[in-house]
């Protein structure tokens, strides 16, 4: 994930993912929110952090076969 910290964008690139194996990509807060929920096919896609304020979240990966989290944190 980068950059981190990130301000409107964010990359998630996500290296060895078997062609076409998705995965479902969340952005929780450090509430236990979910703000985001997207579907990722491939290894790389990049999200709009536009309506997020400051602070720290989640973001997680998940994949029938594997789940992969790291914190983002998003500064404006």
């Amino acid at each position: 994930v980068y950059p981190n910290p990130a301000r409107d964008r964010v990359e998630v690139k996500l290296e060895n993912v078997p062609q076409g194996e998705r995965f479902r990509i969340k952005l929780w807060n450090i509430s236990g929110q979910c703000l985001m929920e997207e579907e990722m096919r491939g290894g790389n896609m990049a999200l709009s952090l536009e309506n997020l304020g400051g602070g720290i979240y989640f973001l997680v990966a998940e994949s029938e076969n594997s789940r992969l989290s790291t914190r983002l944190i998003v500064q404006k």
